[in-house]
């Protein structure tokens, strides 16, 4: 048994195959505040004497915890909320410890980017599923483009994790992660290029513009809309004078995108304005008063006027079915309009015994060879959880990162160190390949 240890943080949703994967081989240790989570992943990870454990007090900080035992820890795998990444990071960095996570780079990231390098600590973020996977397969064509004396003049990109069902609740979505950071996504904005034309998205207004988008081999409709700052993805794809139309984006069932951009038009998403007490009607459906101690009652009535739209309206039927109309008082311990929603959304919207979830990756790249020749490559991956084993999510999640991980115990980055993404072929060539031999394999077509 191989004496290489793995600290995890982190035993959310998408961590059992992370986990599962590294012990065959590492001594692995998992922490986590929530005991529930806990107890559930490491069930369905099975038993194992490579693995242990430990849930944080009340008052024990996670980045404390960490710190204390890093030297112990040849690997770091943070799968907590983004936010805690830098604290993370910087702890990894002060006591010399790789670091792997699924999530963006963060500012905070990169201002630990100079002293990592110089310490020979490496930070490998975006190695998930999008950011991740998406990554890996989009150099796979471009070197592959290249190789072939051609250049990429347009890249169209879509990812997205939903039920395999979309008729499973009016919403068309379910969430095998927190609602959270799904919520916030309405209120972002968004950069991406087209024809050679930057275009910008006010925050606030993303989901005011979806596209329709037809993935190789589904049936369904799937709409997308833009994800981030595509644009900055140009040079970090090496594809700086030489592409066109740039675009990453993400993929939900057709009657998501207007019900998020209503919702953030009622302020259903607010953050700040602290509704505690409240009913949901008057905290989500109301409307402030003068006093903004004080709400209206919100009815479907009122909340359709608001919008324009009919009471029978698709949005007025998810808004109701998911209970915002409701007079039941909050809960203890939610205060803002934004934890009413992920409240609600965690009682309905979760996978009930039985249903599976999915994911969607399509890759659409426009090549021009000599003599002119335009070609149109697509490569898809679409994959079904399974009931009885992991979601599709968690499996494009926490394999990657555990492939990543094991890339660095082996020895196999060790010319790389600061911050790293999975856009060389020394790491997303491996881990795709990986990947393809445990079932999750893109179909590509050319035209």
């Amino acid at each position: 048994m191989n004496q290489q240890r793995v600290l995890i943080l982190g035993a959310g949703m998408i961590s059992g195959p992370t986990i599962e994967h590294l012990a065959q081989r590492y001594f692995v240790h998992v922490v986590d505040k929530n005991i529930t989570s806990l107890v559930r992943t490491l069930r369905q990870v099975g038993d194992s004497d490579n693995i242990t454990s430990h849930v944080l007090g009340e008052g024990e900080d996670v980045v404390e915890y960490a710190r204390r035992d890093l030297r112990y820890f040849d690997v770091v795998i943070s799968l907590l909320p983004t936010d805690i990444h830098g604290d993370v990071a910087q702890a990894c960095v002060e006591e010399g410890t790789h670091l792997v996570t699924a999530s963006y780079e963060s500012d905070r990231m990169r201002e630990l980017g100079d002293t990592a390098r110089q310490k020979g600590i490496i930070l490998l973020n975006e190695c998930g599923l999008d950011p991740g996977i998406d990554h890996m397969e989009a150099m796979r064509m471009f070197d592959e483009i290249h190789r072939a004396g051609g250049k990429v003049v347009s890249f169209e990109s879509y990812c997205g994790g939903f039920p395999s069902d979309s008729g499973n609740n009016p919403f068309g979505y379910q969430f095998s992660w927190s609602p959270k950071g799904v919520l916030l996504a309405a209120k972002n904005g968004a950069r991406y290029l087209q024809e050679g034309e930057v275009t910008e998205i006010p925050a606030g207004e993303l989901f005011e513009r979806p596209s329709n988008v037809k993935v190789l081999g589904l049936a369904d409709q799937l709409e997308g809309y833009f994800n981030r700052d595509s644009v900055g993805y140009v040079s970090v794809y090496g594809l700086e004078g030489e592409v066109k139309t740039f675009i990453r984006g993400t993929l939900r069932y057709a009657g998501w995108c207007e019900t998020l951009s209503a919702m953030n038009k009622l302020g259903m998403l607010n953050s700040e304005l602290d509704v505690s007490g409240k009913t949901l009607a008057e905290a989500l459906a109301g409307v402030a008063l003068e006093d903004l101690d004080s709400y209206s009652i919100g009815t479907k009535k009122s909340v359709a006027e608001r919008l324009g739209v009919s009471e029978d309206h698709d949005i007025i039927k998810r808004l109701e079915w998911l209970g915002v109309f409701g007079q039941e008082q909050l809960p203890q311990g939610v205060s803002t309009k934004l934890d009413a929603f992920v409240n609600l959304m965690q009682q309905k919207m979760q996978y009930e015994p039985g249903q599976t979830d999915m994911v969607a990756l399509q890759h659409k790249v426009t090549a021009e060879y000599q003599h002119g020749e335009n070609r149109i490559h697509t490569s898809v991956l679409v994959l079904y959880g399974d009931p009885k084993d992991y979601t599709a999510m968690a499996k494009t999640v926490g394999l990657p990162v555990a492939y990543a991980t094991e890339l660095i115990l082996e020895g196999r980055l060790n010319g790389k160190s600061g911050l790293v993404i999975p856009t060389t072929a020394e790491i997303y060539a491996p881990i795709l390949e990986k990947l393809e031999s445990v079932g999750i394999k893109f179909q590509s077509e050319t035209n």
